[in-house]
C-alpha cells in the first residue's frame, strides 16, 4: 500500500483489520496481518473525510467533502445506505453501538439520521458558541452522545429512544 494518499484509518477492536480512507474517496479493507488489501469500494466523487466502523464491525460509516454521506456493508465496502441532509463536509461521524442512529458534524451543525429510513431525526447549530467540535462518540449504551471541541470542552447530548425506532 505505498504511495497513497491517505486521509483516515480506524482499526477494529481486535486490531485486525483497517478500514482507510484515501484521498480520491476510495475505502479500502485491509487485513493487518498479511499487510494485503481484502476489500475496496468504488471510488468517491469526492475526497474522503472521516470514517468509522459500527462496534459490530458489520457496518462502516463514511463521509466525504461533498457532504455525501454514506453506511457501508464492511464486507464488501458497498454502500447500504446513503444519508442526506448534512449542511456541510462533515469532521466527525458516530454510529450508535446498535446501528441506528448515524451522526455528522461539520461546520458548527450536527445532523443525526434514523438509518433504517434515512431520515434525519435531530439537528443542533452550534456555531454560535464559537466552537468547532472535533470528534463525535456514543457512549457505550447509546443514550449519550459526546463531542469535543477545538476549545478542548465536552459537549454531552442526551439519546431519546423514540429517534432510533
Amino acid at each position: 500500500m505505498r504511495d497513497l494518499a491517505l486521509r483516515t484509518v480506524q482499526m477494529t477492536r481486535d486490531l485486525s483489520r483497517g478500514y482507510i480512507g484515501l484521498r480520491h474517496g476510495r475505502v479500502l479493507a485491509s487485513d493487518i496481518e498479511s499487510g494485503r488489501v481484502a476489500q475496496a469500494s468504488a471510488p468517491g466523487a469526492a475526497a474522503l473525510v472521516p470514517l468509522v466502523p459500527s462496534t459490530d464491525e458489520t457496518r462502516v460509516l463514511a463521509a466525504w467533502r461533498d457532504h455525501s454521506i454514506a453506511v457501508l456493508d464492511a464486507a464488501t465496502l458497498a454502500p447500504v445506505r446513503l444519508l442526506a441532509g448534512s449542511s456541510d463536509a462533515p469532521t466527525a461521524l458516530a454510529l450508535s453501538p446498535e446501528g441506528t442512529l448515524a451522526v455528522a458534524i461539520g461546520a458548527g451543525v450536527l445532523t443525526a439520521w434514523r438509518v433504517a429510513d434515512d431520515r434525519v431525526v435531530a439537528t443542533a447549530d452550534l456555531s454560535p458558541t464559537g466552537e468547532t467540535p472535533t470528534a463525535i462518540a456514543f457512549s457505550r449504551d447509546g443514550d449519550t452522545l459526546w463531542g469535543g471541541t477545538s476549545r478542548g470542552n465536552l459537549l454531552r447530548f442526551a439519546v431519546s429512544s423514540a429517534v432510533t425506532r
